[in-house]
């Protein structure tokens, strides 16, 4: 979409629905009536060492997985250029919709199977698709 933004109305569009989207987003959920809120537990309350000891090891986790996402978004786009494969924006899509249906489609297999396992899985995919990157000779397999 911001590619043919650009293409017909230049950068000033793309800019324009950045900034318009989530206005539109924002005026549609000012006229969803708010939800009570639940009421005050009742008991201890916890402190912000009891907290930190029970998030820091699943977000390090959370971290460390977005590390992955982040360096196939970078290097995908540097790989494409090196290759002079055009449109390099191929690869971020491919990448958007397979996290849109990984997520979709397999966004509950940690709830029934566990996170560590899933994660394992996943790691192993990403590897997959970071060999078939490398071994592509055409933009198309590289997105796939």
């Amino acid at each position: 979409m911001g590619t043919v933004l650009y293409g017909a109305f230049g950068f000033k569009s793309i800019a324009l629905i950045t900034l318009l989207l989530p206005l539109l987003v924002l005026f549609y959920l000012s006229r969803i009536p708010a939800v009570a809120p639940p009421p005050p537990p009742h008991g201890a309350h916890a402190t912000f060492g009891s907290v930190m000891k029970a998030v820091w090891l699943p977000g390090l986790g959370a971290a460390l997985a977005s590390t992955g996402y982040c360096t196939i978004l970078a290097f995908s786009s540097l790989y494409y250029s090196a290759m002079h494969w055009q449109p390099v924006w191929m690869a971020f899509t491919a990448f958007g919709m397979a996290l849109i249906v990984a997520r979709t489609f397999a966004g509950h297999l940690p709830d029934r199977f566990g996170g560590a396992l899933i994660a394992l899985i996943f790691v192993l995919v990403q590897a997959a698709g970071l060999f078939l990157m490398w071994f592509a000779r055409i933009p198309l397999m590289a997105s796939a």
